[in-house]
């Protein structure tokens, strides 16, 4: 019969665990059945418990309300790393697709309850694909099972303390999109360019609706195409990055202890 301080410490593990598996993209997604992510987290629950120590605090309702919030709120801190970096790839397809008029066809996608453009779309859609297939989801359950050695359960966290973690990877998500957008960007800028010289010269053939929109449409498709392998590697380059800054914001945690 396990004691109530192992109970209690099955619990804080447990709410960490969730706090992980909401946050991280693909696994966290409406898209995945709740009853799925329960499973999981029961599972990756029962397994990580009897090797973690119970919390040294005796229980009490204080100790069990302010410790499952911090619990939650650190596997949040620590998946939502992850989450952040995986939009890179997102923000460039949406980047694109709004430069290369893709984005008048936006539909909205259920599993991250926005409307994106079919090129943004594909983007997330690719980004999926590389994080479940480079195990991803499984490093992030690995750092967050490590992290107790350092952040024992129960304890109560400051996550604010590592809110310089999230801006150095929102800025990496931001610049990286943007450059990741960068060939097409410039494709469109140099059509349009072209287009404005020809409307000049000739003002009667309305060139922009004539030949702009078609020109944009085809060469950017074109040049997403030939690009298209490097953005993934670049991408995957990136992903891999930020999981190294999941286990700095770890230690940003234990050295402010």
């Amino acid at each position: 019969m396990p004691s109530l301080d192992a109970l209690v410490g099955a619990l804080f593990v447990l709410g960490r665990l969730s706090g992980l598996v909401l946050s991280l993209p693909v696994v966290g997604t409406s898209s995945v059945p709740r009853q799925v992510k329960l499973l999981m987290v029961l599972s990756l629950t029962a397994v990580l418990a009897p090797v973690v120590p119970p919390p040294a605090a005796p229980p009490t309702i204080g100790l069990l309300v302010f410790g499952m919030v911090s619990e939650i709120a650190l596997g949040v801190a620590i998946g939502f790393v992850a989450r952040l970096i995986f939009s890179a790839l997102s923000v460039a397809g949406e980047i694109i697709g709004m430069q290369t008029g893709h984005a008048a066809a936006a539909q909205f996608d259920p599993s991250l309850m926005v409307a994106q453009g079919p090129l943004g779309l594909l983007a997330t859609l690719l980004a999926s694909a590389m994080f479940l297939g480079l195990d991803l989801h499984l490093a992030a359950f690995r750092a967050v099972g490590l992290s107790f050695q350092g952040l024992p359960p129960g304890a109560g966290w400051d996550v604010l303390g590592a809110g310089s973690v999230w801006i150095e990877v929102a800025g990496v998500v931001v610049d990286a999109g943007s450059r990741l957008a960068a060939p097409i960007v410039v494709l469109v800028f140099l059509i349009n360019v072209f287009v404005a010289v020809v409307t000049r010269l000739a003002p009667s053939m309305n060139a922009f609706f004539a030949l702009g929109i078609l020109l944009t449409m085809m060469a950017g498709q074109l040049t997403l195409f030939l690009v298209l392998p490097h953005m993934l590697e670049v991408h995957m380059g990136q992903m891999e990055w930020a999981f190294g800054r999941m286990q700095d914001l770890i230690d940003s945690l234990v050295a402010g202890r």
